[in-house]
């Protein structure tokens, strides 16, 4: 995966904020207190006081993408959007996943701005019926990049829906990266949530978020392969089968370097 890495300066951050701070925001929160929900509404963390850390952390080139808000809610200040403190939120769920990964601090938008609909499925008959809205928002989008800076940045779209629209609606040469990943509404816990997120990067991008799952992520990949293998062992041409005794070795030397290192 390429270099993500891409801190903004605090004249951008402040056109951003007064361009898009009621439509977009950060993945960026307060820390979570006793329950997993606590602080997601705290906006201290993008008020002038915190600007010496929290614009070390943001990154215009990882660009997290929603198909539309919700609820109509009024945010009574910038960068409220996916930051709902409510009961019946599940933003939290973001925070979890992707703290202590690269793609905390990302920039985040939607797709379809101020069209305030619970369902997806009602958002895509809206649209249907009305595909000039569908143009008019990803040409702004396309204006939204720009004006944030964000050069062929890796898109992430939060379910199904929102990455159609972008893959079908986007050039390919306008991201680097496009992935599509569980929208934080279904219903599983954050924890479950969070290894969807992991093994969807993972799949897509090559991400792994320690040494650790790496050799998990291989390991089980490898295992994988070696059921395939023995599966055509015994019906395979002599060239197939002198392959598959090449790639038993290679299981072997990966296992031995596996134990060596989980002992040290």
């Amino acid at each position: 995966m390429r270099n993500i890495d891409s801190m903004i300066t605090r004249d951008l951050f402040e056109i951003i904020k007064n361009k898009y701070g009621y439509v977009a925001s950060w993945a960026a929160w307060d820390a979570v207190g006793d329950k997993p929900k606590s602080n997601m509404g705290n906006m201290a963390i993008f008020e002038p006081d915190s600007y010496s850390s929290i614009l070390q952390i943001l990154n215009v080139n990882v660009v997290l993408v929603g198909l539309n808000v919700s609820r109509d809610v009024k945010f009574e200040k910038p960068f409220m959007n996916f930051h709902d403190s409510s009961p019946y939120a599940n933003d939290f769920k973001i925070r979890y996943a992707l703290r202590e990964t690269p793609f905390y601090g990302a920039y985040m938008t939607d797709i379809i701005k101020n069209l305030a609909m619970v369902s997806s499925k009602d958002v895509l008959e809206h649209l249907k019926e009305n595909p000039e809205i569908v143009e008019e928002n990803i040409n702004s989008l396309r204006e939204e990049l720009l004006l944030i800076q964000s050069s062929k940045p890796i898109i992430i779209a939060f379910g199904a829906d929102t990455f159609d629209i972008l893959k079908t609606n986007l050039n390919k040469n306008e991201y680097s990266n496009l992935v599509k990943l569980t929208h934080y509404s279904h219903q599983i816990s954050k924890e479950n949530y969070k290894k969807e997120v992991y093994s969807q990067l993972y799949n897509s991008l090559g991400y792994v978020s320690s040494i650790t799952e790496f050799f998990t992520v291989v390991e089980k990949d490898m295992q994988g392969y070696i059921s395939r293998a023995r599966a055509i062992e015994n019906i395979g041409t002599p060239e197939e089968i002198s392959a598959l005794i090449k790639a038993k070795n290679t299981a072997k030397c990966f296992y031995e370097l596996l134990g060596r290192l989980e002992n040290t």
